[in-house]
This record gives structure tokens, C-alpha cells and sequence, in this order.
């Protein structure tokens, strides 16, 4: 570990006008990411760095701040502000699982991908505290006491976040939330094979946003009134397959029914499932259905569907690489 002094910032010019504070975040934000300074190297004092660029210690404080939510510093009560630990560094890291999801039928993902990222940390040498939230969804508006007092002192390096909450937001630690590649590619191509003119669509809204480009790339528009959307990650408490089973059966009984449906996430595809059957339509004469799945978590359907396969084992590596870098 080595004391930082604020002279090897000098390349950093401040701003004349208003926005230090941003500009100078930037600037170290950089500086760390390039890998110049190691973990646990102490940074300047707040008035040392003032003095230096002859500002008010409260704009480099913001600047700090920033980075401490960000992950990249670490603060030491008494001690000082320190380079927090890069990826490839982590040996201590916590996993966060929220047991409310099981309000919206995920909960054999949640269980499932967390134990697969447990067992692929642990195969790279980290030690894995588990975080379990039983708290009600309407209460997880701040990190479980738990997590709180691990993160204070210093137990755990970083928080693999299984299923995200708004908290993670300004969280006073480097966090990582998964992100599943879809192979929206692969979906969107199938889509041109089956030659439908009329696609509906049934997603999240925060999986729903990456489709309209990886379609429109093979010339397929998706038309706003075969959509339906719905939050998943957020505050939604209903289960989703009974909000899928209402979209179902309203897009079907349309004068102008869609010829291919595509439904996700897995544990909503009941509910569609369930309303082609009541309604009777023949598939795949009538209409296509292009059904997510995960690998692993394998369902039934009696229906000739077409499925778009997820392999949870893939996803985790890709997960547990970006957290540890290796």
C-alpha cells in the first residue's frame, strides 16, 4: 500500500465554470479503471486535494462520494479513503437473494442461479456470505441489516445481486447484476423463418426494451398494439403467469389475432399456455408459439410450441467472470 499524493493528479485541468465536482469524478474515475493505482493505496485528504487545485474541499468531497457508490473507493472510518478492489481481487463476496420473489413465481430461477453462482465463485477461490431477504417486498427499500453490517466491516469485497433492488442504487460497494444475454438474435431470426405478419410480443419491460432493434436489423417491426408488457424486477406482486394469461387471451380475441406470439420470461409461459388451450386454437396450424426457457427448469406443454432455450450453466460463467475477471 502506497499514500497517493495529489501531485500525481496534476494532468487533471479544472473546469472555470460550474461542475467540478463531475469533471473531477470523471477524471478519477478513469485514473482508477486504467489500473495506476493498486488496492488499498490511501488517497490524498479531501483538504490536501482542495489546497492542491485551490477548491472548496466540499466539491472534491461529492467527487469522492460518487466514487465510493460506485465501488471504486473504499472509506476507513479515522483512517482514510482507499482504492477499492478490482476485479480478479475479490477473495470475500456476498450474495444477495430476495425470497419475496416467490410473489411473482421466479423463485426456482432465483434458487437455482444462485446456487450455480455460489458453487463457480467458490471453484475460483472467493469465500461466499449468502444474504437472504425474507422482508416483504414494500419493505426493501434499504439493504438488510445483515448485509449492512458486513459491508461496514468489511466482511465481504463485493455483492453479487441475484435480484435487483433500488437500494443496490447507492449501494456504498461494487455490486454486479447479471446480464442474461437473451440470443435475441437467434429469436429474432427464427421469427423471419416463420414468415409471420403479425407478431405479438409478451415481456418485461426491462427485457422488452432490446427487442424492437435486434428485429428491425432482419426487417421485422414490431406493432405497438400486439405488445404487452409488464415490471418484473421491480415492485410487481401479482404473479406473472396470471398477467400473461389476461394478455393471451386478449391478443387471441382479437379481430386481427396475431399468427406468432412470443412469451418470457419461463415462469410466466403457463399463463399463455393455459389460454390457447381454453380458447382452442390449433397450434402451429393457427398460430406459432415461440415459448422462453431456461435450461434446468424445464416445464410442461402439451402444445407443438418452439422454444428459445437459455442455459442457466452458461449464463452463471458469464457472470461469475465479469465479477471476478478471470
Amino acid at each position: 500500500m502506497k499514500k497517493i499524493a495529489a501531485k500525481e493528479f496534476c494532468d487533471f485541468i479544472p473546469p472555470r465554470n460550474v461542475g467540478f465536482h463531475v469533471e473531477l469524478a470523471s477524471y478519477l474515475r478513469e485514473k482508477l479503471e486504467s489500473n495506476q493505482f493498486s488496492t488499498g493505496d490511501c488517497f490524498p485528504s479531501l483538504r490536501e486535494m482542495a489546497a492542491y487545485w485551490n477548491t472548496n474541499p466540499y466539491s472534491v468531497k461529492l467527487a469522492i462520494n460518487e466514487l465510493v457508490l460506485q465501488g471504486y473507493l473504499t472509506r476507513s472510518q479515522g483512517h482514510g479513503t482507499f482504492v477499492a478492489p478490482k476485479r480478479g481481487d475479490f477473495t470475500r463476496i456476498g450474495i444477495y437473494i430476495d425470497h419475496s420473489m416467490r410473489q411473482n413465481g421466479n423463485i426456482m430461477y432465483t434458487y437455482m442461479f444462485a446456487s450455480l453462482v455460489e458453487q463457480k465463485l467458490t471453484a475460483k477461490g472467493a469465500s461466499c456470505i449468502v444474504f437472504n431477504d425474507y422482508r416483504d417486498f414494500s419493505e426493501q427499500k434499504s439493504p438488510p441489516q445483515d448485509l449492512a453490517d458486513a459491508v461496514a466491516a468489511g466482511r465481504i469485497q463485493a455483492v453479487a445481486v441475484i435480484s435487483w433492488r433500488e437500494f443496490f442504487g447507492n449501494f456504498p460497494i461494487r455490486y454486479f447484476y447479471p446480464t442474461i444475454d437473451y440470443h435475441l438474435e437467434h429469436v429474432a431470426g427464427l421469427v423471419k423463418q416463420f414468415e409471420a405478419r403479425r407478431v405479438a410480443l409478451i415481456a418485461p419491460e426491462d427485457i422488452y426494451e432490446h427487442f424492437p432493434e435486434r428485429f428491425r436489423r432482419i426487417g421485422i417491426k414490431l406493432m405497438p398494439k400486439y405488445i404487452r408488457q409488464f415490471p418484473l424486477c421491480g415492485g410487481f406482486t401479482q404473479n406473472c403467469g396470471a398477467a400473461v394469461y389476461d394478455f393471451t387471451r386478449e391478443l387471441l380475441t382479437r379481430s386481427t389475432r396475431p399468427d406468432l406470439l412470443i412469451v418470457m420470461p419461463d415462469s410466466a409461459v403457463q399463463g399463455a399456455i393455459q389460454a390457447v388451450l381454453e380458447l382452442g386454437i390449433r397450434v402451429p396450424e393457427d398460430l406459432r408459439l415461440l415459448l422462453h426457457r431456461n435450461l434446468g427448469l424445464e416445464y410442461f406443454c402439451s402444445l407443438p410450441v418452439d422454444y428459445w432455450d437459455i442455459d442457466l450453466n452458461q449464463v452463471a460463467d458469464d457472470f461469475v467472470h465479469d465479477i471476478m475477471g478471470k
